[in-house]
């Protein structure tokens, strides 16, 4: 897939930023989608990538509860889950069409 290394850079942005729909910590998302859009640039044009970025984050907002969100800011990454890792790579993989329209 032409896209995969997006879906490989957004997974560990989701890990660094390591129940019901979350609530973002302050700044976290912004954080995440900041990121996001800074490395997505490198592969596609900036409208693509900020769409992309926006998507997988609101992905991740309604896929995990807020204390998921908070152990995968946890740097160590040890908090994260076989099965939060596949969700990472479902959520992000949702929002491929923003890329490719």
């Amino acid at each position: 897939m032409r896209y995969a290394r997006l879906i490989a850079f957004a997974a560990p942005l989701f890990v660094a930023f390591s129940a019901t729909a979350a609530q973002w910590p302050a700044g976290a998302k912004e954080e995440f989608t900041n990121q996001c859009v800074t490395s997505a640039k490198a592969n596609v044009p900036a409208a693509k990538a900020e769409a992309y970025c926006g998507c997988a984050a609101e992905k991740v907002g309604m896929e995990f509860s807020t204390a998921e969100i908070e152990a995968m800011q946890n740097k160590k990454g040890s908090d994260v889950t076989p099965e939060m890792k596949e969700r990472l790579g479902k959520a992000s993989t949702s929002c491929l069409h923003y890329l490719n329209p």
